[in-house]
């Protein structure tokens, strides 16, 4: 069994108009920011995005702030809400 931390990772984080917001994903911190970039970008505060996702204001913040126990569920639902393709490649 190959550990996933020695294999090749690209993450690709494209937003709802096309436009690619961060192409490499090391850590759950990483996918954080994404998330935090694009939900500034659209104007929203963590309370709004939170109600709009079903989810807690501390979860968003624990999300954007790399929380690497975060339920991969939830990381999905904040990236379908804010428009945010995930595309996986080596």
């Amino acid at each position: 069994m190959v550990a996933c931390s020695n294999l090749p990772q690209k993450l690709t984080i494209i937003d709802s108009d096309g436009a690619i917001i961060m192409t490499t994903i090391r850590n759950a911190a990483d996918l954080g920011r994404a998330i935090r970039a694009r939900r500034l970008e659209l104007g929203l505060q963590q309370t709004e995005l939170a109600m709009q996702s079903g989810v807690s204001t501390p979860t968003v913040s624990a999300i954007e702030n790399g929380k690497e126990t975060a339920r991969v569920g939830l990381v999905l639902q904040l990236c379908r809400d804010l428009g945010i393709q995930l595309s996986v490649g080596t």
